[in-house]
């Protein structure tokens, strides 16, 4: 099942529209979020991967309120790394432990969208265990 939402904001950034489609890992199921690159501020906190499913009802596990700190939100970036900030420090030291490829990994929480390109996020089925 498939669900289109838009996140529609007041401050101007970008001229791009992108959309973030959330898999579950599960079920193979989607829901995409559709974002307004004029509309789409940098760098928010409420513009995280995470906050982004959460205000869209879709579910990410998280036990610090997106600080950073639990790498429950972890999640796979299949598609459009590249539009999302780098990772830095902190983040990249929570995922050293991960299981495969560490160069797709990222904390929803961490990972903002710039609205340049279209991105998929894999989430997993146990947030206990880093994909």
């Amino acid at each position: 099942m498939q669900h289109h939402f838009h996140l529609l904001k007041t401050m101007a950034v970008r001229t791009d529209t992108c959309t973030v489609t959330y898999r579950y890992q599960k079920d193979g199921s989607e829901s995409v979020v559709t974002l307004d690159g004029e509309s789409l501020p940098e760098k928010l906190p409420e513009h995280n991967l995470l906050m982004l499913a959460l205000d869209h009802g879709i579910s990410i596990a998280t036990a610090c309120g997106g600080q950073g700190s639990c790498h429950l939100c972890n999640v796979q970036i299949l598609e459009g790394m590249a539009g999302l900030n780098p990772p830095e420090d902190d983040e990249l030291a929570m995922l050293q432990g991960a299981q495969g490829n560490i160069r797709v990994l990222r904390l929803a929480c961490q990972s903002h969208p710039d609205g340049s390109q279209d991105i998929v996020v894999l989430i997993p089925e146990d947030p206990f265990k880093i994909l």
